[in-house]
């Protein structure tokens, strides 16, 4: 039984087919006209447009989050500290306090006799 083998090309030639540049090349012409290319063209250069407007919008939009949090911008609020703390006293150390010994350990959690020990020691 006699087996047949195809035999190698010899070095250097090429396949029975088309050379590969001509497959690979494609003429645009084929694909569409002129006038559908720069339609297209134009429709690439609206929605690029559309993407760096909207791009630049978010950066925008950090940079002014980022200049929301810089040190040295906050707010003053003008409170009467002067006129509360009298107020405070008023409430709980005068001789009718407003607040009984319960409120007085439930805001301050302490008993009043404790914290006047406590400002009676740290004055003395």
């Amino acid at each position: 039984m006699s087996h047949q083998s195809e035999s190698p090309l010899p070095c250097g030639s090429s396949p029975p087919h088309d050379s590969v540049d001509e497959v690979s090349s494609i003429d645009p012409m084929d694909l569409y006209t002129m006038e559908e290319f720069l339609l297209e063209q134009e429709i690439l250069k609206d929605f690029s447009d559309h993407l760096v407007d909207e791009t630049m919008g978010d950066v925008e939009a950090l940079q002014d989050q980022i200049s929301n949090t810089i040190p040295g911008t906050r707010r003053y609020v003008v409170r009467p500290r002067e006129e509360a703390k009298q107020q405070l006293m008023d409430d709980y150390f005068s001789l009718n306090p407003i607040y009984d010994d319960k409120f007085f350990r439930r805001r301050f959690r302490m008993r009043r006799s404790l914290f006047l020990r406590i400002v009676d020691a740290l004055s003395g």
